[in-house]
């Protein structure tokens, strides 16, 4: 089998195009955050492990649902909450410096 060194490199190149477009779809996607959620830093409390915990009651209304959330309530980062992952939320807007 015959095979085109120019072909390949048209063929890499749409190849890459389609995963370069898919990254900045991905990217202008929109961002959750705390005030998308109607939230504040101060309605959680980051734990000794890391974790954060509801200070009190409080319900989220996203384009995910809407989440209920109690102070008996951790968030790990990684662990998704109704499609939400809370705490990288957290970590990206609440942790200290």
């Amino acid at each position: 089998m015959n095979s085109h060194p120019t072909r390949h490199f048209l063929y890499a190149s749409v190849a890459g195009l389609v995963l370069s477009a898919a990254a900045v779809s991905a990217s202008a996607a929109t961002l959750t955050t705390l005030s998308s959620m109607s939230l504040s830093c101060i309605d959680f409390k980051q734990n000794s492990n890391g974790s954060w915990t509801p200070t009190h009651t409080v319900t989220i209304f996203s384009d995910k649902g809407t989440l209920k959330l109690t102070p008996s309530m951790k968030f790990v980062l990684g662990t998704p909450v109704g499609g939400i992952d809370i705490a990288e939320i957290l970590w990206r807007e609440c942790a200290p410096r």
